[in-house]
């Protein structure tokens, strides 16, 4: 399997999510979380209007202490799809996917890119 996404989720948990091969893309109604600690993987079903099938995007996680939100953007899909589609949120902890309303021109469509998440600090905020 490739261009899969991966990133820390609630409380250092690993959520895995998406990805191929040439002949098969894995879709976004399941995932899988692994837990380090428990050294365990669980394959978790999701609801809502999640991401069509999707390889080379990026996941990443929106909160810093908590980690809850899990914001996909881009990637390659198996059908055409607007970039209007391209942005979705996963709530981890009710596994439900939203797709929100987003504004201004959104980027051109792109595969195998990073995406980071920016925290204020203390220092940034005042």
């Amino acid at each position: 399997c490739t261009g899969h996404s991966c990133c820390e989720v609630l409380d250092g948990l690993m959520c895995v999510m998406g990805g191929g091969n040439r002949h098969q893309f894995h879709n976004f109604k399941s995932l899988f979380l692994f837990d380090p600690e428990a050294v365990a993987w669980s394959k978790l079903l999701t609801h809502g209007p999640c991401p069509s099938t999707l390889i080379y995007h990026t996941a990443t996680a929106l909160e810093h202490d908590y980690p809850r939100h899990v914001l996909v953007f881009g990637g390659s899909h198996q059908e055409s799809v607007s970039n209007a589609e391209l942005v979705h949120v996963l709530d981890t902890l009710t596994l439900h996917w939203d797709r929100p309303k987003v504004l201004g021109r959104s980027p051109e469509q792109r595969t195998r890119h990073t995406m980071v998440a920016v925290h204020p600090t203390s220092e940034t905020s005042s």
